[in-house]
């Protein structure tokens, strides 16, 4: 007797193991499994056993199988965030404010904006060019004096003035 867990993969019973159909059917067509290895739908559809819809990969393979696919949770879907897109977007109108008051303002972490605005998160919300750091942005008097005074390291200061971390030390060292 078999059936579908609640995922979806349909299931057998044999001497008392469930096994997935789909890689019953795959070994019978195709061999042995390695082991480590794990089953790829080319259909995208967990009920399937077509033999010729099956391939074996690496966990790796099949989570690039999800991202080329369009079927990788991102942003507000995803259970991790706290931030809805809208947010976001109307964060990235304010990126030119200080991350300390996107952080007040959003009451998200320091690390979530920093990725936001570096282009590392929400990238499905972003322009191709976005997060790219700007070497030609003009910095104020008043941003110059803050960097030279911080006691933070230049890695954060460039994340949070979107600038490089040799622009940061240039501003420091009175150079810029």
């Amino acid at each position: 007797m078999s059936h579908a867990r609640s995922d979806g993969y349909p299931v057998i019973m044999i001497t008392g193991n469930k096994k997935k159909i789909s890689r019953i059917m795959y070994e019978k067509y195709n061999g042995k499994i390695p082991e480590g290895y794990v089953m790829r739908h080319t259909c995208d559809v967990p009920s399937c056993i077509n033999p010729n819809h099956l391939l074996i990969g690496t966990q790796q393979d099949n989570i690039n199988d999800k991202v080329e696919r369009g079927r990788q949770i991102r942003g507000e879907k995803s259970i991790q965030t706290n931030i809805t897109d809208k947010q976001v977007l109307e964060m990235l109108k304010e990126s030119n404010k200080p991350i300390k008051y996107l952080v007040e303002k959003y009451n998200i972490p320091y690390h979530t904006i920093t990725n936001i605005l570096k282009g590392r998160s929400f990238k499905h919300l972003l322009p191709k060019s976005f997060g790219k750091t700007d070497r030609r942005k003009k910095l104020t008097k008043k941003q110059k004096e803050e960097i030279r005074k911080s006691k933070k390291s230049g890695k954060a200061l460039s994340n949070i003035y979107m600038v490089t971390e040799a622009m940061i030390s240039l501003i420091r060292s009175g150079k810029a």
